[in-house]
């Protein structure tokens, strides 16, 4: 991808923030990331965990950016002329005149919208990676001549399964189909050579190691007097709270009770904290499996072409 059209390949990335950042190719790798602005001079910004992906959505000759975020929108930031980079305020992507949302049971957020002639038709089409680990594909359904895409209903194309993807093992989840994780990336390119185009996706998984081996007798007591200690704890935390709480029910708080409540709670935490955090430490010799963070890239084969 050429955003600047200097003949070499840059890098466009999302951020967590949500500001969006260009790294201009150069002869030796890249240089220092910038951020992309629209007209007005302000940086772009969809939204947390924004992502960005460089295509000619509308048709006249230079790279617009599409934009997911956590929200499950998708976004469009029009190129405004080809001598800057200087883009058109972010405006929902919609079909059939309502904006595209991918949210919650629709797919949990975290959209990153991607183009690729998916159909073989010759017009591009529009691929969405999800925060449950979908990616849904939207078939251009524009006539001949048309420049801006029309999008029909999408289709599921790999299925996500956000509660499985937590705690994932071999084990646990023995014979059952595969899927990826979350907050899934799709790239779509013949990755086998077979003419038909297919799908990588990276995502983000937890996987549930074994890293000891089981509790004897005097741990499994330990574990319990531990437990039992960080529950008194908390029970004694509880009761000095709502000693100290107003007397009415939670909904009649005004915002001011409801601020010196979270500062009393704050303050008695913290005078309790060495005490969790031992227990804690000690806790943490006696677990036998951990959950550890990772990314994974998926080849998924095309099978057929339409």
């Amino acid at each position: 991808m050429d955003l600047n059209s200097d003949g070499r390949p840059d890098i466009i990335s999302g951020s967590w923030p949500g500001e969006l950042y260009f790294f201009a190719g150069k002869k030796k790798g890249f240089a220092k990331g910038e951020q992309l602005k629209g007209k007005d001079g302000k940086p772009l910004k969809p939204g947390s965990a924004s992502t960005a992906f460089a295509t000619d959505w509308d048709g006249d000759g230079d790279l617009d950016l599409l934009c997911g975020t956590i929200f499950g929108k998708v976004l469009l930031a029009r190129r405004e002329d080809k001598k800057t980079l200087a883009f058109s305020a972010l405006e929902p992507l919609s079909r059939e005149g309502k904006p595209i949302v991918l949210s919650g049971k629709k797919g949990g957020g975290d959209t990153a919208p991607i183009t690729a002639d998916w159909d073989g038709d010759g017009d591009q089409d529009l691929l969405v990676g999800v925060g449950n680990g979908s990616v849904f594909f939207f078939a251009n359904t524009a006539s001949p001549g048309e420049r801006i895409p029309k999008l029909a209903a999408p289709v599921n194309l790999v299925e996500g399964d956000e509660e499985r993807a937590w705690g994932w093992s071999p084990e646990k989840h023995a014979g059952e189909p595969v899927r990826c994780g979350v907050r899934v990336k799709p790239c779509a390119v013949d990755y086998d050579g077979d003419g038909r185009l297919d799908l990588l996706v990276g995502d983000y998984n937890t996987e549930t190691v074994e890293v000891r081996g089981p509790l004897n007798a005097e741990e499994k007591a330990l574990k319990k007097k531990l437990k039992k200690e960080r529950n008194k704890i908390y029970a004694e935390l509880e009761k000095q709270v709502d000693e100290r709480a107003p007397k009415k029910p939670r909904k009649e708080w005004t915002k001011e009770e409801r601020q010196a409540w979270s500062k009393v709670y704050g303050e008695l935490f913290e005078g309790r904290r060495k005490e969790l955090d031992a227990i804690s430490k000690q806790n943490e010799k006696l677990e036998t499996h951990e959950s550890v963070g990772h990314g994974w890239i998926w080849f998924w084969k095309r099978k057929t072409a339409g």
